[in-house]
């Protein structure tokens, strides 16, 4: 999960905040805050313009840590909706247990086939 932060794309996260029934005011808040973020160039002391990025969170932003959850219980649904799909076969270490996420690492449980 290095540099995932980094990698989180923000039409990805405006289109699945709704689908975790939050209210309308609170995701216009939300996405008001990461997506009103520019940052100035200098180059050699001179200013070159302004950048608006499409994709990445801020580190140290408090908002970010909870942002990013956001996006690790996406992709936790994702597997389990795959593994409901048998697109992928999980290993029986607990019951329904696929996959764990922890604060810098992420484990999945899976069987694998050579084919």
């Amino acid at each position: 999960m290095a540099k995932a932060y980094d990698r989180v794309e923000l039409v990805f996260l405006e289109r699945m905040i709704p689908t975790m029934e939050f209210s309308d005011r609170f995701i216009q808040l939300i996405m008001g805050c990461i997506t009103s973020v520019s940052y100035s160039l200098l180059i050699q002391g001179l200013p070159l313009g302004h950048l608006t990025p499409t994709r990445g969170l801020r580190q140290g932003d408090p908002l970010s840590s909870y942002l990013f959850l956001l996006m690790t219980e996406a992709f936790s649904a994702l597997l389990h909706k795959a593994n409901r799909d048998t697109q992928v076969c999980r290993v029986s270490i607990a019951h329904s247990l696929n996959h764990v996420f922890f604060a810098y690492d992420g484990l999945l449980f899976c069987d694998a086939e050579v084919t």
